[in-house]
């Protein structure tokens, strides 16, 4: 490969490295140089590669590849770190609503499902209304 291949290929791993690690993307854009449809290629492509690992995985009966591809493929969707996952399975929960709950003791849906809604409500990026969706949805 030319080098300049090879710094591309380099970009775009630390832009996906940067998506699930929770960087805002505005600062993965400027801090790589990437242009503004370079993540959202970098996350098709990653799904779909993922998506063949699984895929593979079945066929020739790794299911720890299958496992893992799969956990990491909804770490990609959504941009988050590991711990996050459960929690954007909830409707109206992405990377930082997700991040709030969380850093509010919210860690898991079982958490949200024993919280009272007036409490949930009192979490950033939350408030009353979303409080009582995503207690119904926890439940």
């Amino acid at each position: 490969m030319e080098y300049d291949d090879v710094l591309q290929e380099m970009r775009t791993i630390m832009v996906l490295n940067s998506w699930i690690d929770e960087q805002k993307e505005d600062s993965i854009l400027e801090t790589l140089g990437a242009e503004p449809g370079d993540l959202h290629r970098a996350v098709d492509s990653a799904d779909w590669l993922l998506y063949c690992i699984a895929e593979l995985g079945r066929l020739f009966g790794k299911y720890d590849a299958i496992k893992e591809a799969s956990f990491l493929r909804k770490r990609v969707a959504v941009g988050v770190k590991s711990e996050l996952v459960e929690l954007t399975k909830l409707r109206g929960v992405g990377r930082v609503r997700a991040r709030s709950l969380f850093n509010s003791g919210f860690r898991t849906i079982k958490s949200i499902k024993e919280a009272p809604a007036e409490k949930l409500g009192l979490v950033e990026k939350i408030g009353p209304t979303l409080a009582q969706r995503i207690k119904e949805e926890a439940a």
